[in-house]
């Protein structure tokens, strides 16, 4: 049949082609030894007055202490944010984030039990008619995935959307794109490097230019950055409903059996439990919260020789649902102003208005967005024409980078939804997941695109069920259109998560292509499935899910 000579072609194709700090005296959470101590550590003594510029703080005990111990943050002197005001240790260690608007010293101090650690960091301000380059952090494991936000500011304003080229004068390292454009006159792209060394980069505008050194330091033996996934980004805040997290420790020679310990570094949830056993590689807890709010767990690996692999999963989002539900036409947006998300509050009984009000987020180094509704305020009573009504909308947007709950009440009814606003991004991965209980042998599909977003050639992954399988994809010719194929002759039969992950980058250079989001789907010509046994399988786009990560999304 068609689908075999299309596997046979497919496969063909495929054939031929780290400032050191000042101790305390010990112990937090649990009742940790006499002799233990607390200290703390930054990525960078100095940097840049711009709030987006951040330095990671890290409280350490000198002996081991129970995973999850809290450590309470605070700033003691100076104007600063702090990211979180407590997280919770794994491996003996807690972090967070510090930035600043305001030039100056700023102090901050971690305390745990009756131990109190303190830290110094200079904020500089950015000169006028200068731009300054930042990295956060400075100091990063070279095993060419861990990132550095680089965040050029200009000491002047300028408008939105203007172009800074950043480039790697000397050392090896990979940037996310060549070029970025400002928003709230801040351009930003990431940086990574798979050898250890010092890495200069370069932004330039014009006339003018401003340049950050950061360190890649070679990982520990045997340690790698865990991927970690959600099953559910978006769970009811009840203490019920449950979002499973998984720790994917395949391809590094991990026995199954092995201990994988979990914690939750953000917000506020349960675990099912503090760790799991691996099997296939893989590892997972579920996580429950009673309370609305953004949540990311963390999970930790050490090896029998030493050296302690570490991860952190993307945002879950706890929210509200009693008497009506919360929805949003898009989870993520520009933050520039005018990109607008609908906010739709579906109720149980008909209602005659209800009170929309957005609440800033404070997770991933962001004070979360100050976003807007239609009468510039953070709050809206939206009333029906007329008689009581069994949904209610209305539109936000933000001009600032974050995240924000979206909470809507009417009378006893509430609901909450969690949205992002980014950065114009220059690269996404694009995951696809697939929804069917039969056994996949073969699977093509065209996957369309927005116009000025390229595949990134290679790039395609199989993922979770689909690991091991052979996958092509080619872009057509008006870049619009992939065609994506995966064949798996022992077959496999899909999962709430993603069987593949392609990326796709930004054709910066055409001014049309900025200032809006890129749109996926799944074209209802050309799917194709078959069993191992060569049976037929009938898909159709509502068959496939698709879930988009951007590279500014990073909270």
């Amino acid at each position: 049949m068609k689908i075999r000579f299309v596997s046979y072609l497919i496969m063909g194709v495929l054939l031929s082609f780290m400032v050191a700090g000042c101790g305390g005296g010990g112990g937090g959470g649990g009742a940790p030894a006499p002799a233990t101590t607390l200290g703390m550590t930054a990525s960078q003594a100095s940097l840049v007055a711009d709030n987006t510029a951040a330095a990671t703080l890290t409280a350490t005990f000198s002996s081991a202490v129970a995973d999850g111990t809290v450590v309470n943050f605070a700033v003691t002197s100076g104007t600063a944010t702090l990211n979180v005001t407590s997280a919770t240790t794994v491996a003996n260690k807690a972090s967070i984030t510090v930035k600043s608007g305001t030039a100056g010293t700023v102090v901050i101090a971690a305390t745990s039990g009756g131990l109190t650690a303190n830290m110094t960091i200079t904020f500089t301000a950015v000169a006028p008619g200068t731009l300054a380059l930042s990295a956060s952090p400075n100091s990063l494991l070279a095993d060419d995935t861990a990132t550095s936000m680089l965040s050029a500011t200009f000491g002047t304003a300028v408008p939105d959307g203007t172009t800074v080229n950043f480039a790697v004068v000397s050392g090896a390292a990979t940037l996310s794109a060549i070029s970025a454009t400002t928003v709230a006159n801040t351009a930003s792209l990431t940086v990574k490097s798979g050898i250890a060394g010092s890495v200069t980069v370069t932004a330039t505008s014009g006339a003018i230019s401003g340049s950050a050194t950061l360190t890649f330091t070679a990982p520990p033996a045997g340690t790698f950055v865990i991927p970690v996934s959600v099953s559910q980004p978006s769970v009811v805040a009840n203490d019920v409903a449950t979002s499973t997290v998984i720790a994917d420790l395949t391809g590094h020679n991990v026995p199954d059996g092995s201990t994988v310990t979990f914690a939750v570094a953000s917000g506020t949830a349960t675990l099912s439990a503090t760790s799991a056993l691996t099997s296939g590689g893989k590892a997972s807890v579920t996580v429950k919260s009673g309370t609305a709010g953004v949540v990311t767990v963390s999970a930790s690996f050490t090896a029998s020789g030493g050296g302690t692999s570490t991860g952190t999963s993307p945002s879950i989002a706890f929210v509200l649902a009693t008497g009506l539900a919360a929805t949003a036409s898009k989870q993520v947006a520009l933050a520039n102003n005018s990109d607008l998300i609908t906010i739709t509050a579906s109720f149980e009984t008909p209602v005659t208005n209800a009170t929309f009000t957005a609440t800033p987020v404070v997770i991933g180094g962001s004070n979360g967005a100050n976003a807007l509704f239609i009468n510039n305020t953070n709050s809206i009573t939206v009333n029906s024409t007329g008689a009581a009504v069994p949904t209610l909308s209305t539109t936000i947007s933000s001009g600032s980078i974050g995240g924000t709950i979206i909470t809507v009440t009417s009378g006893t009814m509430v609901g909450s939804v969690y949205i992002k606003f980014i950065r114009q991004p220059t690269a996404v991965d694009v995951s696809v997941a697939l929804t069917s209980a039969s056994t996949i042998g073969a699977l093509q599909y065209n996957l369309t695109n927005s116009a000025g977003w390229n595949y990134a050639v290679n790039s395609a992954v199989p993922q979770n069920a689909a690991a091991g399988s052979t996958i092509f994809a080619q872009q057509d010719v008006l870049g619009t259109t992939t065609t994506v194929g995966l064949i798996n002759a022992a077959g496999f039969v899909p999962t709430a998560m993603p069987i593949e992950q392609l990326t796709y980058t930004l054709n910066i250079g055409n001014p049309a292509n900025l200032g809006v989001l890129p749109v996926f789907g799944i074209s209802s010509a050309g799917i194709t499935a078959e069993t191992p046994a060569f049976g037929a399988i009938a898909l159709t786009p509502l068959n496939f899910v698709i879930t988009l990560h951007f590279n500014t999304d990073t909270f």
